[in-house]
């Protein structure tokens, strides 16, 4: 039996007890309105607002509390927070404890504060989460504490050492690499230099990844340092031998090379990466019966190249998104000054945007775009097949086979040196691991370089199933193709891949 009584509405605010800030620099800092429906939880968060509004200043002891006046005319409820300030305090010293394995600098340097900082609340809190988003530890308390001195507060840090290295291995099924199994060794807090502590706590990231199947086989070995020399400028390079055999019917590849790298936040959420990548691509195998540029590329090519990007990512998940953008800018020149048998630059965009529709199944709207160009110079009078554009597959035209959509010969895609893709999809979660997607393509690939003539595109509709397995995302997607060209498929395509889009 529900009574549901009168409905009560926030009234006016005064402040009382403060002579450090004014009043409307108080009642600036919360989010209650006149008029407002009445809320007690509301009524609470504004109170902390203004003691954060404090505390956030140094101010440790301040403490606020909403006195709630109600005028029963005109059933509204007037506010009077009052104020107990205290005195300033600044950060004296750091105190670390429960760090068995992990190195303090590396704890030190994701802290917000520094010793002779104003001592910040809020940046405190701050410090607290990104300690816990390392996931280097299972428990992370930060504390002001007594230090003796006059005006000073000490830090105390305390953390329980966690897991950071994982062995992991298994079997897979998808619809590019057939049958996979594969087995990885990680360790998200490695430390290169320390055999003592069975190299571990200096917060740089390892692993070695192997992976053996019908289609496809590869080795990889990762390193990276998130914080060299001290600084946000993270060093890393990769190892790897990728054998892939699903590429086409009338070859098979193998790359072997590395690629070392320098990532650091350069303003605001845009993230720069400077890059090296030398590989050495083998094309064996080929079918007397390949286009002649496959025929012409048998054999051994070594690419060397550099790259750089920006990137900037604001998505609410990684997983199921329901808001945000990921933008990303790419250039890569390959030879020239850089050596090698191709020569070669790229120039390509991409971006994704969500938008939340409805709350109800956290209905979401994406929209993706792409576009890019790759175009020989120098001695090289074309782009090796292998580092074209293609499209289809399923993690782009999902109406089409893998690799389908590109210029042929024969038959066969041999890719193209411009292309641009968007898709439109519209998912509905049904539950916290399982959501249903709708979704339409449209892409082109041409041949020569900077040619965005849209008249041989082709586009798509269809339906999928987005599945949470294991802390991975399994993407089943059902595609059928609507404007198709020569020889083309025409019979829907049936995709499921393990990852996102990005």
């Amino acid at each position: 039996q529900i009574e549901e009584g009168e409905r009560y509405f926030v009234g006016g605010f005064e402040v009382s007890g403060n002579t450090i800030f004014t009043d409307r620099e108080l009642l600036g800092a919360h989010a209650l309105r006149t008029g407002d429906p009445f809320s007690p939880a509301a009524v609470d968060r504004a109170a902390g607002a203004l003691t954060d509004y404090y505390t956030s200043r140094g101010y440790l002891d301040a403490f606020v509390r909403a006195e709630r006046i109600p005028n029963l005319e005109d059933r509204s409820i007037d506010l009077n927070f009052i104020v107990v300030e205290s005195e300033k305090f600044y950060l004296e010293s750091i105190r670390i404890q429960g760090n068995t394995k992990t190195k303090s600098n590396v704890i030190i340097r994701e802290l917000a504060l520094r010793p002779g900082d104003v001592f910040d609340l809020v940046r405190m809190r701050t410090s607290q989460q990104r300690l816990r988003n390392t996931r280097f530890f299972e428990e992370v308390n930060l504390t002001p504490e007594p230090s003796g001195v006059p005006g000073r507060r000490d830090l105390s840090i305390t953390v329980q050492e966690g897991r950071t290295g994982n062995l992991t291995f298994g079997a897979g099924f998808s619809s590019l690499e057939n049958v996979v199994v594969f087995a990885e060794v990680s360790q998200s807090n490695f430390d290169l230099f320390n055999w003592r502590s069975r190299f571990q706590g200096a917060g740089q990231k390892f692993r070695i990844r192997t992976q053996l199947g019908r289609r496809s086989n590869e080795v990889l070995i990762s390193f990276e340092e998130p914080w060299l020399f001290q600084q946000q400028l993270a060093f890393g390079v990769d190892i790897f031998r990728v054998q892939t055999n699903f590429n086409s019917a009338f070859y098979n590849e193998v790359r072997l090379g590395f690629e070392t790298f320098l990532r650091r936040r350069l303003f605001e959420l845009v993230e720069g990466r400077l890059s090296y990548r030398l590989e050495e691509v083998d094309i064996f195998d080929v079918d007397a019966n390949a286009p002649i540029v496959i025929r012409d590329a048998r054999g051994k090519e070594t690419v060397s190249k550099v790259g750089f990007s920006l990137l900037r990512d604001t998505r609410d998940s990684f997983l199921f998104t329901r808001k945000g953008n990921r933008t990303q800018l790419l250039t890569e020149v390959a030879g020239g000054p850089f050596g090698a048998d191709v020569n070669y630059y790229r120039l390509e965009g991409r971006t994704a945007q969500f938008f939340p529709t409805f709350d109800s199944m956290n209905q979401t709207v994406s929209l993706i775009g792409r576009i890019g160009s790759v175009d020989p110079f120098g001695s090289s009078s074309e782009v090796p097949f292998y580092d074209r554009y293609y499209l289809g597959g399923p993690d782009s035209l999902r109406g089409f086979d893998f690799r389908e959509v590109s210029p042929k010969q024969v038959g066969e895609p041999i890719g193209g040196n411009s292309f641009a893709f968007a898709s439109v999809e519209y998912t509905f979660q049904l539950a916290p691991q399982l959501a249903v997607a709708t979704f339409y393509d449209w892409g082109f690939v041409n041949s020569s370089s900077y040619d965005f003539d849209i008249e041989r595109y082709r586009d798509n509709w269809g339906v999928g199933l987005r599945l949470l397995v294991m802390g991975s995302p399994l993407k089943l997607d059902l595609g059928f193709p609507i404007t198709t060209r020569d020889d083309d498929s025409r019979s829907p395509q049936f995709h499921f891949s393990f990852g996102t889009r990005f």
